[in-house]
C-alpha cells in the first residue's frame, strides 16, 4: 500500500508566491503605487445655498414676512449677523413641499430645480437671506421657468431682488 503521490503543478518562476511581505519582491528603493482614484480631493460644488436645517431654522421663519404666487409661497429674512461672516453662506434655502404636490419623486424634482435656480439668483440676494419656499400643488406641472418666473415674481415682491432675468 504505498501512496501514490500526486505531482505539483509547476509555475514559471515568475509567477510564483513567495508568500513573504511585499517588499520581498519588490527591488530595493521602490516604492508602492498609488491607487488610481481613490485618493483624488472631493469633487468642488458650485458655491450656491445653504439649506435650513432645523426646526430653528424653519420657526425663525414662521413670522417673516411673506410673499405668493400661484406656484409658490416665499417667507425671508436677513440675518445681518451671517451677513458679515465670509464663511456662512450668503443664501440659505428651506423647501417645503407636501404630499399634495405629488409622490415623492414629484416633490424631490421640485425641489432639484428649486435649488438649481436659488443656485443661479444667490449672487444677486443679500448676503445672511434665509429663504422658505411652499410649493403649491400646481407647482407640479410647472417648468423650470415658469418655477424661476414664480419664485423671481416672489422676490421682487418682497424687495429682495431688482434682476431683470
Amino acid at each position: 500500500e504505498e501512496a501514490t503521490a500526486i505531482p505539483r503543478a509547476r509555475l514559471p518562476q515568475e509567477d510564483v508566491d513567495h508568500g513573504g511581505a511585499p517588499s520581498a519582491c519588490t527591488p530595493q528603493g521602490a516604492r508602492a503605487q498609488a491607487p488610481y482614484r481613490l485618493t483624488e480631493p472631493a469633487r468642488k460644488r458650485p458655491l450656491g445655498p445653504g439649506m435650513l436645517r432645523t426646526a430653528a431654522d424653519f420657526s425663525a421663519l414662521a413670522d417673516a414676512p411673506r410673499s405668493s404666487s400661484a406656484l409658490l409661497g416665499v417667507r425671508h429674512r436677513v440675518d445681518p449677523s451671517r451677513a458679515t461672516d465670509p464663511t456662512a453662506p450668503t443664501l440659505r434655502i428651506g423647501i417645503a413641499a407636501s404630499r399634495k404636490v405629488g409622490g415623492a419623486v414629484v416633490r424631490n424634482r421640485i425641489r432639484r430645480r428649486l435649488k438649481a435656480i436659488a443656485r443661479d439668483l444667490a449672487p444677486h440676494l443679500p448676503a445672511g437671506t434665509d429663504i422658505l419656499i411652499s410649493v403649491r400643488p400646481d407647482a407640479a406641472a410647472a417648468s423650470s421657468d415658469e418655477l424661476r418666473a414664480s419664485l423671481l415674481a416672489c422676490l421682487r415682491r418682497a424687495k429682495l431682488i431688482e434682476v431683470s432675468k
